[in-house]
């Protein structure tokens, strides 16, 4: 999906404009029921990050093109740029990795203000 479902536990009520809203959320999960999800993967934040939650894995995809800095953005993981490799195995299993590629240039988008105007 674009947007984590959350920051910490799905039982977050606050409204941030990085993470899916509480009420969507809720709809989300309720579609699953009691199937067991093993992973949600998503962007959006751009940062790296891999946790578990209720016994889901997410993992949270960096962007290729940009960090956003921390004085515009918490640090909720990694902030680099890159991509992730996900290895779903017949076991079900599931492993992640943040692969940096070499000669990807590390732009911050702090640099480039013009592009989102006077509030970026």
């Amino acid at each position: 999906m674009h947007k984590p479902l959350f920051d910490v536990s799905p039982a977050e009520t606050a409204i941030t404009g990085r993470f899916v809203n509480p009420v969507p959320r809720r709809q989300l999960l309720a579609v699953f029921g009691e199937r067991k999800r093993a992973v949600v993967a998503s962007g959006h934040v751009h940062q790296y990050r891999s946790t578990f939650c209720e016994g889901t894995r997410h993992v949270w995809g960096p962007s290729t093109g940009f960090i956003i800095p921390d004085a515009r953005q918490p640090r909720y993981g990694e902030k680099d740029v890159g991509y992730v490799e996900h290895r779903f195995e017949r076991d079900n299993a599931h492993a992640a990795s943040f692969v940096r590629v070499q000669g990807l240039k590390r732009l911050d988008i702090a640099d480039f203000a013009a592009a989102y105007g006077k509030e970026a």
